[in-house]
C-alpha cells in the first residue's frame, strides 16, 4: 500500500503542476485579451521594464490565489478517493472533470475580480493613468496596482472558494 501511495502522490503532484501550468498560460492569454477588450496600451516586458514584470507578477499571483483556493476542495476529495481500496477508475475520471470545472469557473471568477480591482483602483486614483505609468516603467505605481490585484484576491477568494463549492459539490459518484 505504501508504494501505491507514492505512486498516487507523484500523480497528484503531477496533476497540481498541469493545472499551475494551464493557469499560468491562460492568465497570458487573458491579459492580451483584457489589453484588447480594454483598448489597454501594451505594457512590454521587452525593454527592461521592471514596472511592467510586477504588474505580469501580480495579476499571476492574484489569479492563482483565487483558482488555488477554489479548486483545493475538488484535489482534497480526489486526495481521499486515492486512498480508498475498493477505488474505480471512473470515480477518479468523474472526480477530475469536476477539479476541471472548478477550475473553469474559479479562471473565470478571477478575471472578473482582475478588472474590478482594477477599475476600482483606477476610479480611486483619478487621474493617474496606472497603465501608462507602467509603461513608463513607473514602479512605484506597478508595485501598488499588483498589491492593489493580490489584496482584493486575498479577500475574495474565500467567498469565490464558497461559491465554486456550492456550483460543483463533490460526493462519491
Amino acid at each position: 500500500m505504501q508504494n501505491f501511495g507514492f505512486i498516487l502522490g507523484v500523480v497528484y503532484t503531477l496533476i497540481l503542476i498541469c493545472m499551475s501550468i494551464i493557469a499560468i498560460n491562460m492568465t497570458f492569454i487573458t491579459i492580451r485579451f483584457l489589453k484588447k477588450t480594454l483598448s489597454i496600451k501594451s505594457v512590454n516586458l521587452h525593454k527592461n521594464n521592471i514596472a511592467a514584470g510586477i504588474y505580469y507578477a501580480g495579476v499571476i499571483f492574484s489569479m492563482t490565489l483565487i483558482i488555488k483556493n477554489s479548486v483545493s476542495s475538488g484535489m482534497n476529495f480526489l486526495q481521499s478517493q486515492i486512498y480508498q481500496d475498493n477505488i474505480q477508475i471512473n470515480d477518479l475520471a468523474y472526480t477530475l472533470g469536476l477539479i476541471l470545472l472548478q477550475f473553469v469557473i474559479s479562471f473565470i471568477a478571477s478575471i472578473f475580480s482582475i478588472i474590478i480591482s482594477g477599475k476600482i483602483y483606477d476610479h480611486l486614483t483619478g487621474d493617474v493613468n496606472e497603465i501608462e505609468e507602467i509603461h513608463k516603467n513607473n514602479i512605484a505605481v506597478g508595485i501598488i496596482f499588483s498589491a492593489v490585484l493580490i489584496s482584493v484576491s486575498l479577500f475574495i477568494a474565500p467567498g469565490i472558494e464558497l461559491i465554486v463549492e456550492s456550483l460543483v459539490p463533490f460526493h462519491a459518484h
